[in-house]
């Protein structure tokens, strides 16, 4: 057979969805009887120039200047898409440009492109190779006994241990215990050697400045940003002091039925801090859960791309406005990447490595993800179809085989440790598919329209949030601007065509998953059939920021790269250093600017102002009043009052009152004080009747047309 030519290698190259088999590597060197010395891109930057010697002339490379157009043209499309102006036109027309540019970059170029490492033979870990049967069988037998148990759906301390020593036992009939074993022997020996000095590698001091870049924008301004409860922590909270009261609920019923978790959080967070039943306790508890959250991205994106492309992934999601907001606003949004990352990256790595103890962990924190946020149903319906598209490109007996059992391994764990919920579910459908069926059922109003229209068009919407609008919530978002900054954004729609290109040349399977799981992960809002115009929504596709941001990190990693091959030396770092360099200072500054700025203002502006009610209350009580005598008058579509005693520091009252009540009034301990709405002139004319001694006054609130009328009556003569 002929040799293949340098014409075979173009025309490869020029076939893209063909997989490749010439390598420019697998040519000889020049000089021998077989042809070429060195690959054509590096002839390219050493053409001699009247001397007989290749060696002796050195030309620089030409830079990648197809990848780095395609990066200025997604960055100028998706600026186009920038409130308050959108071009939506022109930025489509950049698009296109930038995807065309992208994809030839990653034909001629290599963006996106490299080499598959092998596993060594000590990372295989057979996930079917061991199964200790009795502890498995007693686990199966003291789960079943611990359903029953929660037919009072409460934790006691009987279901408790049975539901936790199910658990346990099912552990103990799969787990690998000789990888645990050697950690254990690593650290004593780091113990013993002493090994504690910390280098201050360039690495360490990027990672520290990383972090304390996240927390700051995390944490910063926690009491003020932002400002205002709504009714829905008021539910909350009076779910955390029943938690606190000894009322341990398995499905909290409230503002139709939540899941438990975020209230035994809270309750620990306020045993820890001291912070009581307040907005900030929440907060709390819920900006650590988008911390913890992004250690696993860190790992996810390490495991399948090297540690780079983790670290860019966890940074860009750590100082990113989607993931920040909603970890702020103190609701249950949090929790679903909090399970998702740590549930997607043990299973992946599982399948990856075929390790059991991986599967293990999946089935944890698949199982307890199910007690956090509704939203989280479908991560258990992604893994089952992640592990049916490992098997599809994995055809041979063993890789199929290990994949099912490791499915398993996980789904048993998964199923035990939601037994609880489980039990709830089953003897209260009603109840607990309740906010399902208002969305993409017609329990709450008909579907107002065609359902196969309405769904497409929902995945549409929900696809465009990252580059146009986010939606109408003020409450977790602002109102119709990109979820992700002009950086972000242009550089995910960059990734979707990449990873597309990359699919159909090198079909990994880890790609197409990350395809997938972005709209598969914001099913919970694409599926709001009943009431499209929630669609979308930040809130119920808060899983998808994890495929959202790998793939983020991924593109950031193949610039890195196709750097790196294209120019020598630390001329390479500098280049692609002050080119990231450049993008996080622009992220950075856009994000800040959006949660602190834009984000705050919008909610201010739309929330009610309970704080400064409950500060003029709480500041009455400081003085010579009473809490039993203080009330907000009641008016339509005004304040939630239970927010007002809250912030008062009196969670347990109610500080409502309506006018068919204030004749009861006159019993109370003087002094008394009165809130009014400032349109509410009926109101303030009775008790002017009842009360003529009374001073008024006008509260002006920090936030335009948030007045109040204070009525405060000294004494009864």
């Amino acid at each position: 057979m002929q040799d293949p030519t340098i014409l075979d290698y173009v025309k490869q190259r020029l076939r893209f969805w063909q997989k490749r088999t010439l390598r420019l590597r697998d040519f000889p060197p020049i000089g021998s009887e077989e042809g070429i010395s060195q690959p054509v891109g590096d002839l390219a930057g050493s053409i001699p120039l009247g001397s007989s010697s290749v060696e002796s002339v050195k030309v620089l490379k030409p830079l990648p200047w197809r990848m780095l157009l395609g990066l200025s043209l997604a960055f100028m499309a998706q600026a186009l898409l920038e409130p308050p102006a959108l071009h939506k036109t022109a930025s489509l027309v950049f698009y296109m440009a930038a995807i065309g540019m992208t994809i030839w970059s990653a034909i001629c170029e290599g963006w996106f492109e490299f080499p598959r490492e092998p596993l060594s033979s000590d990372m295989l870990q057979p996930v079917n190779n061991i199964v200790r049967w009795q502890p498995v069988l007693a686990a199966l037998l003291l789960a079943a006994v611990a359903y029953f148990s929660f037919s009072t759906y409460h934790f006691d301390f009987l279901n408790i241990c049975l539901w936790i020593g199910a658990i346990l036992l099912y552990i103990l009939g799969f787990i690998d215990l000789d990888p645990i074993y050697k950690k254990i022997s690593g650290l004593k020996r780091v113990i013993k050697e002493g090994f504690w000095q910390v280098r201050l590698s360039p690495w360490l001091l990027v990672g520290l400045a990383a972090a304390g870049i996240i927390i700051y924008l995390r944490a910063a301004h926690l009491v003020s940003v932002p400002p205002e409860m709504t009714s829905d922590h008021a539910e909350k909270l009076q779910d955390v002091q029943d938690v606190l009261n000894g009322q341990w609920h398995v499905f909290f019923t409230r503002n139709t039925g939540r899941e438990a978790f975020q209230f035994y959080w809270t309750a620990l967070v306020i045993k820890i801090f001291g912070t009581g039943i307040s907005f900030l306790s929440l907060k709390i508890g819920t900006v650590l859960a988008g911390l913890i959250a992004l250690p696993y991205i860190y790992l996810l994106g390490k495991e399948f791309a090297g540690k780079r492309a983790g670290f860019i992934a966890a940074f860009f999601t750590g100082i990113a406005y989607w993931p920040n907001v909603i970890s702020r606003v103190a609701l249950r949004f949090a929790f679903y990447p909090l399970f998702a990352a740590p549930a997607l990256y043990h299973l992946m790595r599982g399948l990856k490595r075929g390790n059991r103890n991986d599967f293990i962990w999946a089935g944890v924190f698949i199982g307890l993800g199910l007690h956090g946020y509704s939203p989280y149903r479908v991560v258990p319906i992604l893994a089952l179809l992640i592990t049916l598209i490992y098997i599809l490109h994995h055809r041979s007996k063993t890789d199929t085989e290990m994949a099912i059992t490791g499915l398993t391994v996980t789904g048993l764990l998964a199923t035990i440790v939601s037994i609880p919920l489980i039990r709830y579910a089953v003897d209260n459908p009603d109840s607990f598919f309740y906010r399902l069926s208002t969305r993409v059922g017609d329990l709450e109003r008909p579907i107002p329209g065609n359902p196969w229209l309405i769904f497409f068009d929902n995945f549409k919407n929900s696809m465009l949030m990252f580059g146009v609008s986010d939606g109408s919530a003020w409450l977790h978002s602002i109102p119709f601007r990109p979820a992700l900054d002009v950086i972000s954004a242009a550089i995910l729609y960059l990734g979707f065509a990449l990873l597309i290109y990359r699919y159909i040349r090198q079909r990994n399977w880890a790609d197409i998953v990350w395809l997938i799981s972005v709209p598969v992960l914001m099913l919970p809002s694409i599926l709001s059939l009943a009431f499209p115009e929630e669609n979308p929504a930040l809130n119920r596709s808060a899983g998808a920021l994890i495929p959202v941001f790998l793939i983020i990190g991924l593109v950031v990693d193949g610039v890195v790269r196709v750097i790196k091959r294209f120019v020598n030396g630390r001329k390479a770092d500098v280049l692609a250093g002050a080119l990231i360099l450049l993008m996080v200072i622009i992220s950075t500054r856009q994000n800040y600017h959006l949660v602190f700025e834009e984000y705050q203002a919008v909610y201010r502006a739309a929330a009610g102002n309970t704080t400064e009610m409950g500060q003029v209350i709480h500041g009455f009580i400081d003085s010579n009043g009473s809490a039993d005598s203080a009330w907000v008058v009641g008016y339509p579509y005004w304040v939630d009052t239970r927010l007002v005693s809250i912030e008062a520091g009196v969670p347990i009252r109610d500080y409502a009152i309506w006018p068919g009540q204030f004749e009861d009034t006159r019993s109370a301990e003087f002094p008394l004080l009165f809130i009014l709405n400032m349109q509410d002139d009926a109101d303030l004319a009775e008790l002017r009747s009842m009360y003529p001694q009374a001073i008024e006054n006008v509260y002006q609130s920090q936030t335009a047309g948030r007045d109040f009328r204070i009525f405060l009556v000294p004494d009864n003569e």
